[in-house]
């Protein structure tokens, strides 16, 4: 006990039998807090036992999840988890998009995931996300019908852009784009799911875009099955090629 308090408690005259019994409940205190803060701190005390992983996973194995998380945990218990760092530890891996990690009493870790949604192909082995941004797993999965980008980085959200628009705008004629490449000189092509090019060239793209679904209306529908590209860089018109003449 200070100084200061044991004059504070001498200053109000108390029995000596009352200070005693004051001084021997601080220490009691005093020593049962540092007990408990020791205790707290073994990890042996109270230690994490179970590790629940919920989420709706495609390309995350909840097996390899729960082993992240009890390397991450590096045998600390209950009140010694740091769920903030758990979480990071979590968001490195590239196909999580949130982790969402919480204690519950008094053995068990909830996490849960959110998976990245792959929106596009991005060159080899990288994918886009529906923010538009690069991610790169380990192992690559294999998702039927997803759009391929090929383009220079930096143009990842503009390239997302124009896919949407001009896809959207093609699926009323049920044509799917399956790549789209724009060239470092800022030169676009869609190539459909039938291995169909569409060259947009570099600016004008909503027009060509119309000028290629009215001639697609009116005059070559019915051939589109013997075309293999058509390039709308013309000012005023298009050219076609194809496999037998319209």
């Amino acid at each position: 006990m200070s100084k200061k308090v044991l004059a504070s408690l001498g200053a109000k005259h108390w029995p000596s039998s009352v200070l005693v019994f004051a001084v021997g409940i601080l220490l009691t205190v005093t020593t049962l807090l540092v007990f408990l803060t020791a205790k707290i701190s073994d990890p042996s005390v109270l230690p994490i036992n179970k590790v629940i992983v919920s989420g709706n996973l495609q390309h995350l194995q909840k097996t390899e999840l729960r082993s992240i998380v009890r390397d991450g945990l590096g045998g600390r218990g209950f009140f010694r988890v740091n769920v903030n760092e758990i979480q990071a530890l979590l968001m490195e891996q590239p196909w999580i998009d949130e982790a969402i990690v919480r204690r519950v009493w008094k053995d068990t870790l909830v996490i849960s995931i959110k998976e990245q949604v792959a929106v596009a192909v991005w060159g080899h082995g990288s994918y886009l996300n529906r923010y538009g941004k690069i991610f790169t797993p380990e192992k690559p999965s294999k998702i039927p019908g997803i759009v391929r980008f090929m383009g220079p980085e930096g143009f990842e959200q503009v390239m997302l852009e124009h896919y949407r628009l001009i896809s959207n705008k093609l699926s009323n004629v049920s044509i799917v784009i399956a790549e789209v490449i724009l060239t470092d000189r800022g030169s676009w092509t869609f190539i459909t799911s039938g291995g169909k090019e569409l060259i947009f060239g570099k600016q004008f793209l909503s027009q060509r875009l119309e000028r290629f679904l009215v001639g697609y209306h009116q005059n070559f529908s019915a051939e589109w099955a013997s075309i293999r590209r058509i390039d709308l860089r013309y000012s005023n018109g298009l050219a076609i090629a194809a496999d037998v003449l319209l």
